[in-house]
């Protein structure tokens, strides 16, 4: 222990954190520093009771002074609170603690991680340090994704051939490229441990007993959080229709267009076997919450089936959406009954016409709603209008599937705090996610999951108020101490530089202002292009700014030289900046409208995402007319725009611009065709750009949409 405390305390030195600063995370909601300094044994006794008239849940007061030790908690759970306090307090003073009164409680109640079992196995004992992981950054879920395509990871006694068979397999296409990737890579190795041979055949799998879900589930009670078992369905269940083919609705298990083939609604012997299912996972977790998927459910084989359509024309339904919701409100009734609450995953709420009596959407209103698809405009809003409360994990950014995957979106997140103050009150809170497909061993999950976690519990923690992204980063450098004496392998600090741009009229220039994970990063810049060297200027923290077409590059230096990825953007203060933007057609999707009418001319571009707040996102072709103020030489036109496939974004089919003097009479339109094809794959950012001739003041542009999301964020006129 007083080794990992001299780490801690060199740590602190090398950072120079002033006297009183004290290295808690998640940051407290109030630390009052007193006069003087408390002597404490580690053996110091502690004045503990629980006082359930506190103001907020799981609320604690932690006093150190010459009397001692005291906590005051709402709870049984703000007592362990208090404890994970003192003891990071303990762990940056050793015996000399500051006198000081934290006064302390979350901002939501639910800050979880979710583990994907199916895709790779995981230890029993990877679970329970995933527990103690939680409980240190005083997290409280721990969302199990037990079953998939993939891998059945949970015994049920009924349906011993759910593991006998269902947990095991020969190395898919998955496995194969992990086992390519190894080769360089080491991270990304199989786990000997759950490959076995069976006969003349390498298997690969494992499955936990209930006998050892019951010890996880005691074991992280002990730290007050909660294991939420995911049981997936009607989609996602190869690993069923492989074993008992007759659950699908042509009775067979095969692989569709996308995605597996589902479990039929119209066959009331699906229903019967998945309640004998939950019946046993309900013995085995107490937890409030079950959650049962229903996410990427296909729906080609229940087009095809007699039975389904006769299903529909009985219900009176009309599409095969609304036949997705009658199969979810049904496990939902049922979960209902035996005293639980349901989850599934945001793609549930699309229920077509299905109507559930007395309730406003297609599901149940009393069903929880994890918010994924990031993509799709408008999903939050809709999940509470619909009475549902809501928990964030959206793909972008909580979906922590890359080790270089960036802290700041997830500490700056914002989704949470966008539903209306009217419906704040359905927000549970949020969780980051953990998907398998590569995650082919613990030491590659924890460089994934690590320190991005430890961003969210702060997120989610902390009031805004006192949430601090540099003190947060000063905080984690001394932490990562703390995480490598656990034996966490956490990824290396992201050299990403985030950048903030913004326009300044008066002085007729850009200002750009840098950003890194890093807590003193030495940044280095040119504005010709070149690669930085240790001769470039170095960013000392205010706006580089602009005036004339620069290329500005800038890295982080390490040992000398630059390091990659380096931060290369075109900025210039050009004729459109701050000019005046008519919307003639269609405006901006609700969900993607960046800076609203500003946002073509503010000068601003966006980041490789185009969730940042610059890109402003498009379902349908648009004109618009930039009005320059006056009549004034012009020589080129140019607009960015986005392509990213996976989640329907793409570029437009053309371009068209024209000009004009008065607003009236317009020059022949210059067209501008894409040739990126819809097909590439990748975030591919391109201008669309063309000479004018002569002088205008205004500006028409036309944007030609054909399919999906059409995102851009600057017009530039020179």
């Amino acid at each position: 222990m007083r080794n990992i405390l001299s780490i801690i305390l060199l740590s602190l030195v090398s950072l120079g954190l002033r006297a009183g600063d004290i290295h808690v995370i998640p940051y407290p909601v109030q630390v009052e520093m007193q006069r003087g300094t408390v002597r404490l044994p580690l053996s110091a006794p502690e004045s503990v009771r629980i006082d359930a008239g506190m103001a907020h849940a799981d609320e604690y007061r932690l006093t150190l002074s010459r009397k001692g030790i005291d906590i005051v908690a709402q709870s049984t759970a703000g007592l362990q609170y208090a404890r994970e306090t003192l003891a990071q307090i303990r762990a940056q003073y050793g015996e000399e603690l500051p006198a000081l009164t934290v006064t302390d409680y979350p901002r939501y109640e639910w800050r979880g991680l979710m583990l994907d079992c199916s895709r790779h196995f995981y230890s029993l004992e990877y679970l329970k340090k995933q527990v103690d992981m939680l409980a240190h950054y005083k997290m409280n879920r721990l969302h199990l994704h037990l079953t998939d395509d993939q891998g059945w990871r949970i015994e049920i006694k009924r349906y011993p051939e759910l593991t006998q068979r269902g947990a095991w397999r020969t190395f898919n296409q998955q496995d194969s490229i992990c086992i390519d990737t190894y080769k360089d890579q080491p991270e990304f190795e199989l786990d000997p441990r759950f490959i076995v041979r069976n006969g003349d055949r390498t298997l690969y799998g494992g499955y936990y007993t209930q006998e050892e879900l019951r010890s996880l589930v005691a074991y992280a009670r002990e730290r007050h959080v909660e294991i939420i078992p995911e049981i997936d369905m009607p989609g996602h269940t190869q690993a069923i229709s492989a074993i008992y083919p007759q659950f699908t609705a042509t009775g067979e298990a095969s692989w569709g267009t996308i995605f597996s083939v589902p479990l039929s609604p119209a066959k009331e012997e699906v229903y019967t076997f998945l309640q004998h299912i939950l019946d046993e996972v309900m013995d085995i977790f107490p937890s409030h919450y079950i959650h049962i998927g229903a996410d990427e459910v296909e729906k080609n084989t229940w087009r095809e089936s007699a039975e389904c359509r006769q299903l529909m024309d009985r219900l009176g339904f009309k599409t095969y959406e609304a036949l997705q919701s009658y199969f979810v409100n049904r496990i939902h009734d049922y979960l209902q009954q035996k005293g639980r609450e349901m989850i599934c995953w945001d793609d549930a709420i699309e229920g077509g016409d299905y109507q559930v009596p007395g309730g406003k959407g297609a599901l149940s209103p009393s069903a929880d709603v994890m918010y994924w698809r990031y993509w799709v405009g408008g999903v939050p809003q809709r999940v509470v209008e619909q009475g549902h409360h809501i928990i964030f994990t959206p793909g972008d950014p909580m979906y922590v599937a890359r080790p270089d995957g960036p802290l700041y979106d997830i500490y700056h997140y914002q989704g949470l705090d966008l539903i209306p103050d009217s419906l704040q009150h359905l927000v549970r809170g949020g969780q980051v996610s953990l998907w398998g497909e590569s995650m082919s061993n613990f030491r590659r999950a924890d460089y994934c999951i690590y320190p991005r976690m430890v961003a969210l519990a702060e997120r989610l923690w902390t009031p805004a108020a006192q949430r601090n992204w540099q003190g947060f980063k000063e905080r984690l450098e001394v932490e990562k101490a703390w995480l490598t004496a656990h034996d966490v392998h956490y990824a290396r600090t992201n050299a990403l530089l985030t950048a903030m741009q913004a326009a300044d009229k008066e002085r007729k220039c850009m200002l750009l202002t840098f950003d890194s994970e890093y807590a003193d990063p030495d940044i280095r810049y040119t504005l010709d292009g070149t690669v930085p060297t240790l001769s470039s200027p170095r960013y000392d923290g205010q706006p580089i700014a602009v005036t004339e077409p620069r290329t500005v590059t800038a890295a982080i230096m390490e040992n000398g030289t630059a390091r990659e990825p380096l931060f290369v953007r075109e900025l210039e203060y050009h004729k459109a900046v701050g000019a005046t933007v008519s919307y003639t057609t269609a405006r901006w999707h609700e969900s993607y409208k960046a800076a609203e009418v500003a946002t073509f001319t503010d000068g601003r571009r966006g980041g490789d995402s185009y969730g940042d707040g610059l890109w402003q996102g498009f379902t349908r072709s648009f004109d618009v007319v930039v009005d320059l103020g006056s009549v004034m030489p012009v020589r080129e036109f140019s607009m960015r725009f986005m392509q990213n496939i996976d989640p329907g974004v793409y570029m437009p089919a053309v371009v068209e611009v024209s000009c004009s003097e008065d607003g009236n009479a317009y020059t022949a339109a210059k067209t501008i065709a894409n040739d990126t094809p819809d097909t590439q794959k990748g975030t591919i950012i391109k201008p669309f750009a063309t000479p004018l001739e002569g002088q205008a003041r205004y500006v028409k542009v036309h944007v030609e949409n054909t399919k999906g999301f059409v995102f851009s964020d600057e017009i530039v006129i020179r």
